[in-house]
């Protein structure tokens, strides 16, 4: 019998350690980043405490980890995020496809921050 998958772990809002149709992943120096398509978000997780069901302790397009909406509910704007598919690390970079958006963009990699 396989394990039942359900978005955000059943919850309405997201959490550090949810995801909801994650679809790119890349790893970059000592994390793990992906793109949290459905949440609207990136994530990433350093390699310190990568365990299932670790809490993310990096964050990018939404203000907080139980945010989640297309552009954070409002007009685009360059922190907020559409439907991310894909994430490329290069360098200190992390190349995000925001495909809601019609656009790419560029987030630098600052210890856990994603800005």
């Amino acid at each position: 019998m396989s394990a039942l998958v359900v978005l955000n772990s059943s919850l309405y809002c997201p959490r550090a350690e949810t995801l909801n149709m994650p679809y790119g992943i890349t790893a970059m120096h000592s994390w793990l980043i992906t793109a949290d398509t459905a949440n609207c978000r990136i994530l990433g997780w350093h390699a310190s405490g990568l365990q299932t069901g670790a809490k993310a302790r990096a964050l990018a397009g939404q203000p907080t980890y139980h945010a989640k909406g297309d552009n954070q509910w409002r007009f685009p704007v360059r922190g907020s995020l559409c439907w991310p598919y894909q994430v490329h690390a290069s360098g200190k970079w992390v190349v995000v496809s925001d495909s809601g958006n019609n656009r790419v963009q560029l987030w630098a990699m600052n210890g856990a921050l994603l800005s």
